[in-house]
C-alpha cells in the first residue's frame, strides 16, 4: 500500500514525529526518576517503540506480551551486572533504559510510520480487561485519604518484613549479588528495589521505614493490577478462539480482572506477604498468554516460554515446570517447522534458549545443591482444600475438550500441559519433604495453593468459552451467563472459616474497612514512628493488642540484615516470654544496650534494673 492510499484509508504517517514523540517520553520519564519519581514509567516509556516494532512482525498480542517479558527479564540482567559499576543502582537503571528507550525511537527515523484504528479483536480483548486493575490501583491510592481506611497496613503481615530486607540488601549490593549461597529468586527483591530506591537518599533515617512500606505498597499493588490485567486477557482470548462476539469478549474480559481481587487470589499473599506469590502468577499468566500465539508464530511463542521459564526461575523454581510444559507442547506441534525459522526470528529463538540454559547452569544449579534443605522447611501457610485443585483441574480439561470440541485444540493442549506441570511440581515438593512429620509443609500448601489459583483463571475463560461454543440460543445463553456470574460472585465473597487472622472478608473490604492490621493504619503509623535506625525501641507488657507485630517489625528493621543477628531474628518471632524479665534483658542485650523499653507496667523498669542494669535500658510509660 502506497503513501497516498494509507491516507486514503484513514490512516497517517508521521515518519519523524512518532519518534520524536518516543524519545520525548523516555526523556521525560528519565528526567522524572531523576527528580525522586518511581522508574516504571521509564521502563514502560523504553518498551512502547520496541513493541510497536514487534507488532508488526508478530502481532499486538505477542509483543505487548513480549513487552512484558522481556522488560522484567532486563531489570534481572542490568542489575545483576550493577554492582559492577561505580554509579548507584537506580542511577545505572534509568541509564540503560533511556538508551534502550532512544534506541527504539531512532529505529523508526526514516521509516513511514502507520498510525492505523485498532483492530476490534485487540481493543475488546485488552481495554475491558484493564478495568480490574485500574479500579485496585485507585482503590489503593485514594485509601490514603479515606479515614480509618487501611494502606501501608497491606504490606506488613508474615513475610513482609523478610520482603523488605531483601530488598534492602539489593540497595546495599547495589544491585544482584550472584552466588550459591545468595538470594537463589532475586527477582522479587529486585523490583521493591527498583521501587525502593528513587528519592531514597534524600529520605531522614527515621522514616526509612515508611517510606520503603509505601513503595512496598506502590509496587505490590501495580503488580496486582498486572494479574488483573492478563487474567482478563487471558479469559477473554480463549473467549474470543470459541467464537465469541465483541461484546460478549469484552463482558467476560472485564467481570474476569476483577476475581484476583478475591480473597484466594489477593486476600492470601496479602495475609502472609506472599509477594513473590503474585510475581509468579504474573509470569505465569503472560507464559500462556505467550503459548496462546503458537499456531501464528510458534518460533516467537517458544522464545517467551524460554524467558518466562527463566524469570520463573528468579521467583520461584518449581513454578517453572509450568511453561516448561508449553514449551514441549509447542515444540512438538511444530518440529517440523521450527527449523526452518530464519533471521532475527531465529536469533531471538536460539538466544532465548541460550540464556535459560546458562541461567540454569550458571546460577539456579549450585543455589539448589547449596539451599535445597529449605524446601522441605516448615513455615506459615493455609491448606486450602486439597480436592479444589483435583475437581478445578478436572473440570478445566472436561470443558475445554467441550468448548472447542477436540482434544487437539491449542488450549485443550495448554491447560493439559500446565495441569500436568503443576502436579508434577507439588509431587516433587512433596518427595522432598517425604521425611517430615507431615510432607504437607511451607513449600507444598503454598504450592497447591498458587497452581489452583492459576488452574482458576484458566477455568474462567474455559467456561465462557463453553457456554460461547455450546448453547447457541441467545436466550439460553444469556441465561447461563448470568448463573456463572452469580456463581462468580459467590466465589468472590468466598473466604475459608477459619483461615483468616482478621474478620473474615476479601481484600477490598478489608481495605476500605481499615480492617487488614488493626485499624487504619494506626499501627503501621506506631511500628514507623520507633524504627529508628539510631534508637532501638521494643514494647513489653504495653496493653498493645499488636505488640507482638510491632515487636517483630522493630527487631527485624533493627538486625537489618538476613545475615547475622539471628538470635534477634528468631526472637522477633515470638520466641520470649513477657512475664520473663529475663528475655527482655536478652533482647536488650541483643539490640546492643540502651533499648527504649515502652511499657503500661509501672514495675518494669526496678525488675529491669535489679536483672540487668549493665543494659542500660530507659523504660518509658505508654
Amino acid at each position: 500500500m502506497t503513501r497516498t492510499q494509507r491516507l486514503r484509508s484513514g490512516r497517517s504517517v508521521w515518519p519523524s514525529v512518532i519518534p520524536a514523540v518516543f524519545a520525548f517520553l523516555v526523556v521525560a520519564a528519565a528526567a522524572g526518576t531523576l527528580f525522586g519519581l518511581p522508574l516504571w514509567p521509564l521502563l514502560a516509556a523504553a518498551a512502547v517503540p520496541w513493541t510497536v516494532a514487534a507488532s508488526a512482525r508478530m502481532g499486538s498480542f505477542a509483543a505487548i506480551m513480549g513487552a512484558v517479558v522481556v522488560t522484567l527479564w532486563l531489570v534481572v540482567g542490568v542489575l545483576m551486572l550493577s554492582p559492577l559499576t561505580p554509579v548507584p543502582m537506580h542511577i545505572t537503571v534509568t541509564a540503560v533504559w533511556t538508551l534502550v528507550g532512544l534506541a527504539g525511537a531512532a529505529m523508526h527515523l526514516g521509516r513511514d510510520i502507520v498510525i492505523a484504528r485498532p483492530r476490534h479483536t485487540t481493543v475488546v480483548t485488552w481495554a475491558p480487561a484493564a478495568v480490574g486493575g485500574a479500579f485496585w490501583i485507585v482503590l489503593s491510592q485514594v485509601s490514603a485519604q479515606l479515614p480509618g481506611a487501611s494502606r501501608l497496613s497491606l504490606v506488613v503481615h508474615g513475610d513482609s518484613a523478610n520482603n523488605v530486607l531483601f530488598a534492602r540488601r539489593v540497595l546495599s549490593d547495589n544491585g544482584i549479588a550472584a552466588g550459591p549461597e545468595e538470594n537463589p529468586v532475586p527477582l522479587p527483591a529486585a523490583l521493591l528495589a527498583l521501587a525502593m530506591a528513587p528519592g531514597r537518599s534524600a529520605v531522614e533515617p527515621g522514616e526509612l521505614l515508611r517510606h520503603d512500606l509505601t513503595a512496598f505498597t506502590g509496587v505490590w499493588a501495580m503488580v496486582i493490577a498486572g494479574v488483573c490485567l492478563l487474567a482478563g486477557v487471558l479469559a477473554a482470548a480463549i473467549t474470543s478462539r470459541a467464537g465469541g462476539g465483541d461484546l460478549t469478549v469484552a463482558a467476560v474480559g472485564a467481570v474476569v480482572s476483577f476475581v484476583p481481587l478475591s480473597w484466594i487470589v489477593t486476600g492470601y499473599p496479602l495475609e502472609f506477604g506472599f509477594f513473590n506469590a503474585h510475581i509468579a502468577l504474573l509470569v505465569v499468566l503472560a507464559a500462556f498468554a505467550g503459548y496462546l500465539v503458537e499456531e501464528r508464530s510458534p518460533a516467537h511463542s517458544l522464545a517467551l516460554l524460554c524467558l518466562t521459564a527463566t524469570l520463573l526461575l528468579t521467583v520461584w523454581s518449581p513454578f517453572v515446570l509450568l511453561p516448561a510444559a508449553l514449551a514441549l507442547v509447542v515444540f512438538l506441534r511444530h518440529r517440523r517447522t521450527l527449523p526452518s525459522v530464519r533471521g532475527w526470528s531465529a536469533v531471538f529463538l536460539l538466544g532465548s534458549f541460550a540464556q535459560l540454559m546458562l541461567y540454569g547452569l550458571l546460577v539456579v544449579l549450585p543455589s539448589f545443591l547449596a539451599l535445597s534443605g529449605f524446601l522441605s522447611a516448615p513455615g506459615g501457610a493455609h491448606s486450602v482444600p486439597r480436592w479444589i485443585l483435583g475437581a478445578v483441574i478436572i473440570c478445566t480439561i472436561v470443558l475445554a475438550i467441550a468448548a472447542f470440541r477436540s482434544p487437539r485444540h491449542p488450549v485443550v493442549f495448554g491447560v493439559v500441559a500446565v495441569s500436568g506441570g503443576g502436579l508434577l511440581g507439588l509431587a516433587l515438593l512433596l518427595f522432598i519433604s517425604r521425611n517430615e512429620s507431615t510432607p504437607w509443609t511451607y513449600y507444598p500448601l503454598k504450592y497447591m495453593w498458587l497452581i489452583t489459583v492459576v488452574m482458576v483463571l484458566l477455568l474462567l475463560g474455559v467456561v465462557a468459552a463453553a457456554i460461547v461454543h455450546r448453547i447457541p440460543q441467545r436466550p439460553f445463553r444469556i441465561v447461563a451467563f448470568l448463573a456463572a456470574a452469580g456463581m462468580l460472585f459467590v466465589f468472590l465473597d468466598w473466604v475459608p472459616v477459619g483461615t483468616t487472622r482478621e474478620r473474615q472478608a476479601g481484600p477490598v473490604v478489608k481495605l476500605l474497612r481499615g480492617e487488614f492490621l488493626g485499624h487504619g493504619d494506626d499501627v503501621v503509623d506506631e511500628i514507623t514512628s520507633l524504627a529508628d535506625p539510631g534508637q532501638s525501641h521494643v514494647l513489653w507488657r504495653s496493653g498493645s493488642a499488636h505488640e507482638s507485630t510491632i515487636n517483630f517489625w522493630l527487631m527485624q528493621m533493627w538486625a537489618d540484615s538476613l545475615e547475622g543477628d539471628d538470635e534477634l531474628r528468631n526472637a522477633a518471632y515470638g520466641l520470649y516470654d513477657t512475664n520473663q524479665v529475663a528475655d527482655l534483658c536478652s533482647i536488650v542485650d541483643l539490640m546492643g544496650g540502651g533499648t527504649i523499653v515502652h511499657s503500661a507496667d509501672t514495675r518494669l523498669g526496678a525488675e529491669l534494673a535489679g536483672a540487668c542494669p549493665e543494659v542500660e535500658a530507659v523504660v518509658v510509660r505508654r
